[in-house]
């Protein structure tokens, strides 16, 4: 459901404030090409009329042939001067876009990155960030749009009119209507605009979605391999199908707007010619003002025809533009502390509970622990009983529903989220796998730090020596790379995670797609580099954890059993029951 209207006027305002601030000269220079244009074809006008009187009276012997000769030469002047004015709005405008679009991106990104981790969980956010995307790449030629329509076309048209108001009053109404004709039309279109982006963003994301599934490397193995390919295909040409109805209903509400303002323009122009021919008739006019009226009126014209032509679908982007901005003036909490949270300190969870937005149901409930710094700590459980949840809760994506977290006794909802990740480093479930060198792999984090990696290699078993080019080799094969098995990348993965400084370090079930021997090795390697470190293990296979200092067993958003390995299996409880289920797996 639509909720709200496209704001004209307050985006005219954000255009011109973050147009001043991604360069104050560039849209200065900008603003005064486009004022300098209207100005130069108003004068246009003025010397063309001139002309026609200066070649009037010489056939009447009143002015000579050195008044025509300047009269031609000032009217042939303004048209260069015009001429360079134009070029000079053209590199203003290309410069403008480059400036332009960078700071937008600059500052789109910026605010993403500011953004809650548990804002991407929301449905609502994901639409407001799809439509702030198109907006994103839409703005330059949006605001390249709108200084053009405030600085040359509707001066020119008002100019325009008056100076014909001087000659014949009655003109001004035709040409109100012609032009405001134009203008309402787009403003239409611009409606419409909005109205759809509001109601497909979803649909477009399915759109995108399904592309992927289809096309994308990640899911081309399984799609193929299960004959799914087909199923998706439908969805995706459902969806396309879905998206493609409403923007034809748009397209074909915009044809018949068009039509019936084309025939106003029409009707318009053919009264201005009769009323100038009826003035001429009556001599309220003459042969000058008539050629002067008419060229007037042609300019209008040819500059309504380039309005529509050049600036008239770029309007429509000013409607996603106002998403983008719309984006940029949501307020963060300003309350938030900016200063670093206290180090290597007591972790703390108090009656901790948690649910997704736009879920009512609780994915973890009554939840209070105490890690102490140094301790390594493993969380284990079944699928989906809450571990990788509230392993987000204890460093600071998520924050609690219900419940607080502390820090050293600091409440970390009132820290800024990246200041709550500052001291922490891990190595998550779904790792991300770069296409960059074995260096930049692991020092993404913090590239200009110039230490050697060469010891975590050693500790975490890469062999420098089996690869063409040591540390520079490319990883991947997106670009030509070095493919590498799961365990290696997830090598590199811990690499990363421990290259980066830290006082907290957390294993979150990165071993679930490679095999036991493997993981065994890197439980053994984990235990080895958390050494002084707290350490936060999860995983639902119970093999290698022995060597936790605590385990914490989850059941359906609940730590239902607390202790030592050795304390859990003479418990005989849940955590015994799934031990020896799953050690059957090995005998």
């Amino acid at each position: 459901m639509i909720t709200k209207k496209f704001k004209f006027i307050s985006m005219i305002k954000d255009a011109i404030k973050y147009s001043w601030l991604a360069g104050p000269a560039i849209f200065i220079s900008l603003v005064l090409s486009s004022i300098f244009k209207c100005l130069s074809q108003l004068l246009e006008i003025y010397f063309l009329q001139g002309l026609f009187l200066v070649v009037s009276n010489f056939f009447i012997k009143e002015n000579t042939t050195k008044d025509v000769y300047i009269a031609i030469i000032e009217l042939g002047f303004v048209l260069v001067i015009t001429q360079g004015i134009e070029l000079w709005e053209y590199l203003s405008q290309g410069y403008f876009w480059r400036r332009g679009n960078g700071y937008i991106q600059y500052l789109f990104h910026q605010k993403l990155s500011h953004k809650k981790a548990l804002d991407f969980e929301n449905n609502d956010f994901l639409n407001t960030i799809k439509k702030s995307t198109l907006g994103s790449e839409d703005a330059p030629d949006a605001i390249r749009s709108l200084i053009q329509l405030l600085c040359y076309y509707i001066p020119f048209f008002l100019l325009v009119g008056w100076y014909l108001y001087e000659i014949v009053p009655q003109m001004i109404f035709a040409l109100a209507i012609i032009s405001l004709s134009v203008l309402f039309a787009e403003w239409l279109k611009s409606q419409r605009t909005y109205d759809l982006e509001e109601e497909v963003s979803d649909l477009k994301r399915k759109v995108d979605y399904y592309e992927k599934c289809v096309t994308d490397k990640e899911y081309y193995k399984e799609t193929r391999f299960l004959g799914v390919i087909n199923y998706f295909v439908k969805k995706y040409d459902s969806s396309l199908a879905q998206l493609l109805s409403k923007f034809d209903l748009k397209e074909n509400k915009n044809l018949k707007s068009n039509i019936f303002f084309n025939i106003v323009n029409i009707c318009g122009y053919i009264f201005i010619f009769c009323f100038l021919m009826v003035c001429m008739k009556n001599e309220v006019i003459g042969v000058i003002e008539f050629a002067t009226i008419y060229f007037a009126i042609d300019k209008v014209k040819s500059a309504i025809e380039d309005m529509i032509k050049s600036i008239g679908a770029t309007l429509q982007n000013v409607v996603r533009m106002s998403f983008l901005f719309d984006f940029l003036s949501i307020q963060e909490n300003m309350n938030l502390k900016g200063n670093c949270l206290p180090k290597n300190g007591e972790i703390k969870l108090s009656k901790v509970g948690f649910s997704y937005p736009g879920n009512s149901t609780n994915v973890l409930e009554d939840i209070s622990i105490t890690i102490k710094p140094g301790e390594t700590v493993a969380i284990v459980g079944d699928n989906g009983a809450g571990k990788s949840t509230l392993v987000k809760i204890i460093i600071g994506l998520y924050q609690p529903t219900v419940g607080t977290v502390y820090y050293n006794e600091e409440n970390t909802a009132e820290y800024e989220p990246h200041r709550l990740y500052e001291d922490i480093s891990g190595v998550f479930q779904n790792f991300n796998k770069y296409n960059l060198s074995l260096e930049e792999n692991v020092k993404i984090s913090d590239v200009s730090n110039p230490e050697e990696c060469k010891e975590i290699y050693d500790k975490i078993g890469i062999d420098l020596n089996s690869l063409e080019d040591k540390e520079h080799t490319l990883m991947g094969k997106e670009f030509g790379g070095t493919d590498l098995s799961g365990g290696e990348w997830q090598r590199i993965a811990i690499a990363r995670g421990l290259y980066r400084r830290s006082s907290v370090i957390i294993l979150d079930e990165p071993t679930a797609a490679i095999d036991p021997l493997e993981e065994s090795h890197i439980f053994e390697m984990f235990q080895r580099i958390s050494e002084g470190k707290t350490g936060i293990l999860v995983t639902h296979r119970m093999g290698a954890i022995k060597m936790a200092d605590r385990i914490l067993m989850m059941d359906h958003g609940k730590i239902i059993e607390e202790g030592t390995h050795d304390e859990l299996i003479n418990y005989s409880g849940k955590y015994c029951e799934l031990y020896k289920l799953q050690a059957k797996w090995y005998q």
